[in-house]
């Protein structure tokens, strides 16, 4: 194996033999839960696998940890591999956190004096430190996974494995182990991630994915992501538009006494496709019933899975509030070059009596106090009417954004500007700095 390739694996498969009668070959008793894949992966890349619940992803890190043995092909793996698959995998229940810390370093090939040079790191930062001598049976998996995780990332392996690491563990613990994972990449280290959450893997040098035991792709791009997720979507039979669209249609919302959404539309002007280098118009036409109310709207932009990339209301723009009853279209207007090359989802918020906000302000009483519900009404809730994709241009540029793994739900084009500068406008050479 060459010496720049961290992992090898070469017509790699692995049989489970069942008991009910479930064939995935004929055979009533075999389940290949992999079947003769190949890949290679270099040293310090970071990798993320995806695939549909049974596709081998879990099967195939227990494989590369050496947890599981294959049925058949080769697994070659350089240095030493950390592995975080299953919450307190690797721990002695009636050992304490303190002497597993020494267990797993041991079991990994580490002296107790390497072990002592990270050992007070490794306390810290799993924030455990007060049961730190208590036994692990009494930890929770929240505890498990942040000393787990803090073994791992502390000793000096070569292979990161980790599979869900992120699906326990409050949100203080996971972003301060996604930096940790970033010093991990930066120093050259080879990490492997396994998740259902595809923000988690975004920013991978490199993406696998497995279906029915198989490597369907291997792909730098995280266009893998997307693309995988939208193919999912579809299958659900959800639809996403990718030219002008007009609904009319909405008995599969929630109704309002005080208003009827009459159509909804998605549209660039002069276009068979939706481009990124067009604008983007929505428009929501709707009935009035009553003058009991001001009405505005508000539209949320989220992700396919579902995370906020944008948020625009009405109440920003003076005037724009209705109270009377009658016909009325809100249009919002995208301009060109801000949307991705993502799938997005529009949901509509029309809202009642925003003065009040406005009221309340005024005379100093706090929202927070009174709760939300209590100032702000909600008239009517289009939850995702539009799910929607771009075909991504550009105009001026051969660069293919869409493969540099930017990740982030927008990609407006702002101003950018480069002015050459020289040393002495920095720092005045001849010129002493002043002191405090």
């Amino acid at each position: 194996m060459s010496r720049d390739i961290a992992i090898s694996v070469e017509n790699l498969s692995k049989c489970f033999v069942l008991q009910n009668g479930f064939s995935t070959d004929g055979n009533s008793n075999n389940l290949w839960a992999l079947s003769n894949i190949s890949f290679q992966i270099k040293k310090g890349e970071s990798v993320g696998i995806i695939g549909p619940n049974g596709s081998g992803k879990s099967t195939l890190l227990k494989i590369l940890a050496g947890i599981t043995k294959p049925t058949s092909g080769t697994v070659k793996v350089q240095g030493k591999v950390a592995s975080i698959l299953d919450i307190g995998a690797g721990f002695h229940p009636d050992l304490s956190g303190h002497e597993n810390i020494f267990l797993i370093g041991s079991i990994h090939g580490f002296s107790n004096s390497e072990i002592e040079n990270y050992y007070c790191e490794i306390v810290a930062f799993s924030g455990i430190e007060p049961f730190i001598f208590e036994p692990v049976k009494n930890y929770s998996n929240g505890m498990f996974l942040r000393l787990a995780f803090s073994i791992m990332a502390h000793l000096d392996f070569d292979v990161y494995l980790f599979d869900e690491v992120f699906s326990v563990g409050d949100a203080q613990f996971e972003q301060q182990s996604k930096q940790k994972l970033q010093e991990l990449v930066n120093t050259g280290k080879t990490t492997v991630f396994v998740s259902h959450n595809m923000a988690e893997l975004s920013h991978q040098s490199l993406f696998v994915l497995l279906e029915k035991g198989k490597v369907s792709r291997i792909e730098n791009s995280s266009k893998l992501l997307t693309e995988y997720l939208e193919r999912n979507i579809q299958k659900s039979g959800e639809t996403i538009h990718t030219g002008n669209i007009l609904l009319t249609n909405f008995s599969m919302f929630p109704t309002s006494d005080s208003l009827k959404v009459k159509q909804v539309e998605l549209l660039q002007e002069n276009s068979g496709r939706f481009s990124t280098n067009k604008d983007t118009r929505f428009k929501i036409l709707f009935e009035k019933v009553n003058d009991s109310d001001w009405v505005d709207i508000a539209l949320v932009i989220t992700d396919i899975q579902g995370g906020v990339v944008l948020t625009t209301t009405s109440l920003t723009v003076e005037n724009l509030s209705c109270n009377s009853e009658g016909l009325y279209m809100y249009e919002c207007i995208f301009p060109e070059n801000f949307f991705s090359y993502h799938a997005y989802r529009i949901s509509v918020l029309f809202i009642t009596d925003a003065q009040k906000l406005y009221s309340a302000a005024s005379e100093s009483i706090s929202v927070s106090e009174q709760g939300v519900s209590n100032v702000l009404n909600t008239a009517f809730y289009l939850q995702n009417v539009i799910t929607f994709k771009m075909n991504f241009e550009l105009s001026g540029t051969s660069v293919k954004l869409e493969n540099l793994n930017l990740g982030g739900g927008l990609l407006p084009f702002l101003k950018w500007e480069l002015s050459p500068i020289q040393l002495s406008q920095v720092l005045p050479l001849n010129k002493k700095l002043p002191c405090n």
